[in-house]
């Protein structure tokens, strides 16, 4: 609701598989997703397939484990560690990602 409250269309999926499913219906702006999701599909895979088929949405992924425990995230990927603020989840979909390069 805190993101519809900030203009955000929000769009949920209650596991990894379905956030798979729906990433290949349409092109999304941005991807929030935790680390640890049901269904036998991570964040991090969901990550790595929202960049692959729209690699200027923005991804963040959240966990309550430091980043050093989930090895190395895709590149173009945000982390926010658990518990967040909503003004740093929001700062975090808003800043434009960097190109691979600069």
């Amino acid at each position: 609701m805190a993101l519809e409250d900030a203009g955000f269309e929000v769009v949920q999926a209650c596991d990894g598989t379905v956030a798979r499913h729906l990433l290949s219906r349409r092109a999304y702006a941005h991807v929030l997703s935790d680390v640890s999701m049901p269904g036998g599909v991570s964040g991090v895979a969901v990550a790595t397939e929202a960049l692959h088929r729209n690699p200027g949405c923005t991804v963040v992924l959240v966990s309550g484990h430091p980043e050093s425990e989930h090895g190395t995230l895709p590149t173009g990927v945000r982390f926010l560690h658990k518990p967040y603020r909503m003004n740093q989840l929001t700062a975090a979909l808003a800043t434009p990602v960097a190109a691979p390069g600069q």
